[in-house]
């Protein structure tokens, strides 16, 4: 997992695959723009968009250091490419 918002805090589109999908929305990819919660400070939220359609971010939490992605629609899976997009005016105004 990258976490592609230590080297530009200001990326609000990224692409990246899918590593794992557990429960139909706990989605782990190989790297991520999107901000876990941590100390205090809320998650990122947005969508990601995978052949189209759109699964929105609801939640980004990390876990024995690994970042997950809850999303609040089904349908993702492993292998996946996607395109992130932060929901750019809720990190701004935090």
């Amino acid at each position: 997992m990258e976490p592609l918002y230590l080297k530009d805090c200001y990326l609000t589109e990224f692409n990246a695959v899918i590593e794992s999908v557990k429960g139909d929305k706990y989605v782990v990819l190989d790297k991520t723009a999107f901000y876990p919660n941590s100390g205090g400070q809320p998650s990122d939220t947005g969508v990601l968009i995978h052949n189209d359609k759109e699964y929105p971010v609801v939640f980004v939490g990390k876990f024995d250091g690994i970042i997950s992605h809850e999303v609040s629609v089904p349908g993702l899976s492993q292998g996946d490419s996607i395109k992130g997009m932060l929901d750019w005016d809720k990190r701004y105004n935090f």
